[in-house]
């Protein structure tokens, strides 16, 4: 069996992914020192929507080992 997994700043639509059973492990993004899964927990137009009024610039990590797993199994 073959699958296709990408991270979360691949910028494929939903329909996309869906289409083509593309699984997403979610970078994580820091701002302001509230964590959020990239897609999971804000999309990107929320992000962007953000952006000019932080104090701070955001931060983002890698998504974890763990995260890899769960799609692999």
């Amino acid at each position: 069996m073959i699958k296709i997994m990408a991270d979360s700043t691949c910028d494929l639509s939903d329909e996309v992914l869906e289409m083509h059973d593309i699984s997403l492990a979610s970078l994580t993004i820091d701002i302001e020192g509230e964590i959020y899964r990239d897609r999971v927990d804000i999309e990107p137009d929320e992000y962007y929507g953000m952006l000019e009024a932080l104090s701070e610039h955001p931060t983002t990590g890698m998504p974890s080992p763990t995260e890899y797993l769960s799609i692999i199994k």
